[in-house]
């Protein structure tokens, strides 16, 4: 294993974290990898969490504590955040999870060995008592084959496989990631997107942190989505891939040509999937193109889905 010896900026959006912010931050001060600045930024929480980052910040001058004057919201905190990294490397930090204590450690070396953009990890689901509820996250989603068969933008095209709070990535990526679009594609969906089309994304097929669930989550394992029936789904997704397409639409000139032409087949085929009102064969098979590097499972789902 090669000696890497990087400095990293470790960016973690806390709102209102009191109940499991010590137990986070004890995680990360106590890494095996020691060279680091942790920078904070407090969203205007109304509980304790600022008197607790102040209290380590004195504690532990690697740490660095940013308190909003006024809310900024998840994406626009991790926005601001990621406008104070200053090394090659950064990674992000949920609230309320628990970190291995070898989780920079791993993520770096990874990333330097195989040369890529951006690293992932898989994660063990744990209540909010830290007890297991599944050893693997991207088994639970039914994820994980699509996480090692990818390497490149593919893997975040259509969904996102990538969980921010795994993530150690090469600040390269910043400047043409911001600013970060709003929903349906979240910060960490939109920094991945942009590190494969960049370069190279790297998994580590391993846990390397404990993905609290709990009653406040906002994203999570168990904040998924739920369908009264099947046609109620459907229009859910429809809407969810057309406004996702209409964004990387939007956005199409941060990308190159090896993905500009399938955001404009996407685009094209969702806008009239939203609106058919008779069928257009031409328009019809686009779906072959926009899921052309989807397993046969997935596009045979996609085209029940949408027909």
């Amino acid at each position: 294993m090669r000696v890497v010896n990087e400095q990293i900026d470790i960016l973690m959006a806390v709102y209102n974290g009191e109940k499991y912010l010590k137990e986070q931050l004890d995680s990360i001060l106590n890494q095996t990898y020691e060279k680091f600045n942790l920078i904070i930024s407090n969203d205007c929480s109304s509980d304790n969490s600022l008197e607790i980052l102040n209290e380590y910040q004195k504690r532990d001058d690697r740490i660095v504590v940013f308190d909003q004057e006024k809310n900024l919201g998840l994406i626009k905190n991790f926005e601001f955040l990621l406008t104070k990294v200053i090394n090659k490397y950064f990674m992000l930090s949920d609230q309320d999870d628990v970190w291995y204590n070898n989780k920079i450690e791993v993520s770096l070396n990874k990333i330097v060995e195989d040369n890529v953009m951006l690293v992932h990890t898989d994660l063990e689901v744990v209540d909010d008592n830290l007890r297991t509820i599944n050893n693997s996250f991207l088994k639970q989603l039914n994820i994980y084959k699509k996480a090692i068969r990818f390497n490149d933008y593919n893997l975040i095209f259509l969904d996102n496989c990538v969980t921010g709070c795994t993530i150690l990535a090469n600040s390269e990526i910043i400047e043409k990631a911001l600013c970060l679009p709003e929903k349906p594609i979240l910060h960490d969906w939109w920094l991945a997107l942009i590190a494969g089309t960049i370069g190279k994304i790297g998994f580590i097929n391993e846990p390397t942190i404990k993905y609290r669930q709990h009653e406040s989550n906002l994203i999570g394992a168990n904040s998924k989505k739920q369908f009264e029936n099947f046609k109620e789904y459907k229009s859910y997704r429809i809407k969810l891939y057309y406004e996702q397409f209409y964004l990387y639409n939007k956005y199409i000139d941060k990308f190159d040509e090896k993905i500009k032409c399938r955001i404009k087949e996407g685009y094209e085929y969702f806008t009239y999937i939203k609106n058919r009102k008779k069928i257009d064969i031409k328009k019809e098979i686009l779906l072959i193109k926009v899921y052309k590097k989807e397993n046969i499972l997935r596009k045979i789902k996609a085209f029940i889905l949408f027909h």
